[in-house]
């Protein structure tokens, strides 16, 4: 793979809505300088390197506007990149909960019982870069 492309992981979750589901990735509140080294539960979980903000974003149903329906050009119009659809195909809109992608490399596992991964995807570029 070359340097300059993001692998990107597209995930869904059955249970979590998506400010679940961030905060899952995001570093826990009472983490203090002593834990500087550990990752998030989702790092830990996935066997993942620390990420930075901006690697990943959620999204569900809250985020639709009128008319949007929550699914495949849903997702696409909320990412910062196009998703490829047979990776989209693979996300069931009528059960999950939320979706999300996440910039990650090699995770340990590719699903448990709070979320599942579904890629990776190469991505040149995000939208705004």
């Amino acid at each position: 793979m070359m340097n300059d492309m993001h692998e990107i992981y597209l995930g869904y979750s059955l249970t979590l809505d998506a400010s679940a589901v961030l905060q899952y990735f995001d570093v826990l509140p009472e983490y203090d300088e002593d834990d500087s080294g550990k990752g998030t539960p989702f790092e830990e979980d996935f066997g993942l390197q620390i990420m930075d903000k901006g690697d990943y974003e959620a999204y569900d149903r809250s985020d639709l506007v009128e008319g949007e329906v929550f699914g495949p050009d849903f997702f696409n119009e909320s990412s910062p990149f196009i998703v490829n659809d047979k990776f989209l195909s693979k996300i069931d809109f009528q059960k999950a909960k939320s979706v999300f992608f996440v910039e990650a490399s090699d995770p340990k596992i590719m699903s448990n019982d709070k979320v599942i991964l579904i890629g990776p995807m190469y991505v040149e570029k995000f939208n705004y870069e």
